[in-house]
């Protein structure tokens, strides 16, 4: 290991541990889902479940049993460890801004991922990592992680359509991917895929069919609490999507860092597409939306270094951050505790 190497993992380590003990020693009930987990964890072979449940989530759900006698706290330590681990490893091998992608990450997505979706976490987290494979043109590599990825959650294995989306931004391309969000928002009002995905199930293999029905259910149910995807926050980060697009057609240089730069902005704008097309049904939207999202951690800090003075940048930025992780601590239940 080089001096540089290890100088960024000593710096890292110290945020790395606090994350995961953080997010693993949460009590239950702080969180949305801890107290569904809580219930499965005397679960044992027999309660084993593979349309509900991926794989992965039952191994460390017996393996939790065995030796820690179904302890939630070693359970959550474990997602907690493998969901803050993988995204820490991606974003030290693929961000030029380790530092200010890392608080990118903790600031949308360290709330949401590791102390609510913690399947999802995981699964975004390697979904994510799978960009640079893209990028260098490596299919065994990408397929790899996409199917980890999918064994921790179902939903993952749709995003294997991401390798077919080249590094190159043409004029044809940028003005795809500049109406995506823009067409998205027209769906979302004509309620176009309204009765494709309402007809998807019945397409679907069971495991993905019945991620469908449920939230279809719980949809009929009004269990499903809804918000305006056409907000402020989304509104910001579209602006922050078209200033990229601007800057990689005004400055394209060939390079790995270029190269998934334009694939965050383009995985950004699909994302936007999935999260207004689809938003009749907006959990289901944003959980499908939130794996391409992953890419601000990438956006971010190249829109925000991209302005002078940088100090001044950067503060703006910090507060704008700031402002993102008060807004996701209101996920929390601090007064169930």
């Amino acid at each position: 290991m080089t001096l540089s190497n290890f100088n960024k993992v000593a710096i890292l380590s110290i945020p790395f541990i606090a994350l995961v003990l953080l997010a693993g020693l949460r009590p239950v009930g702080l969180d949305q889902d801890s107290p569904q987990y809580y219930s499965e964890l005397l679960f044992n072979f027999s309660d084993i479940d593979l349309i509900s449940k991926e794989p992965t989530y039952w191994i460390l759900l017996i393996t939790n049993l065995t030796l820690f006698n179904g302890s939630p706290a070693s359970f959550f330590l474990m997602y907690a460890f493998l969901g803050v681990l993988i995204k820490f490893l991606a974003i030290s091998k693929i961000s030029p801004y380790p530092a200010l992608s890392i608080v990118v990450y903790v600031s949308f997505f360290y709330i949401l991922h590791e102390m609510t979706q913690i399947r999802a976490g995981v699964a975004i987290g390697l979904v994510f990592w799978s960009i640079i494979d893209v990028a260098k043109n490596n299919k065994k590599n990408f397929l790899i992680k996409i199917l980890i990825a999918t064994l921790f959650h179902y939903s993952a294995i749709v995003f294997i359509m991401l390798y077919f989306i080249g590094t190159k931004f043409r004029k044809t391309e940028l003005a795809l991917y500049f109406f995506l969000p823009i067409l998205g928002i027209i769906f979302m009002y004509t309620n176009l895929f309204k009765p494709i995905i309402y007809s998807l199930p019945e397409y679907l293999p069971s495991f993905l069919g019945y991620k469908i029905d449920l939230y279809f259910m719980l949809l009929e149910k009004e269990k499903l609490k809804t918000v305006n995807p056409i907000n402020l926050g989304n509104i910001s980060l579209l602006i922050a999507l078209y200033f990229a697009m601007f800057m990689i057609f005004k400055n394209n240089t060939k390079s790995i860092n270029n190269d998934v730069l334009v694939l965050s902005v383009k995985w950004l704008s699909l994302g936007f597409f999935i999260l207004f097309s689809l938003s009749f049904i907006e959990v289901f939207a944003y959980r499908m939306a939130n794996y391409l999202f992953f890419s601000l951690v990438i956006v971010l800090p190249f829109v925000f270094t991209r302005f002078r003075p940088r100090a001044f940048s950067l503060s703006v930025f910090a507060i704008f951050l700031a402002y993102i992780f008060y807004s996701s601590l209101q996920m929390l239940n601090f007064d169930k505790l």
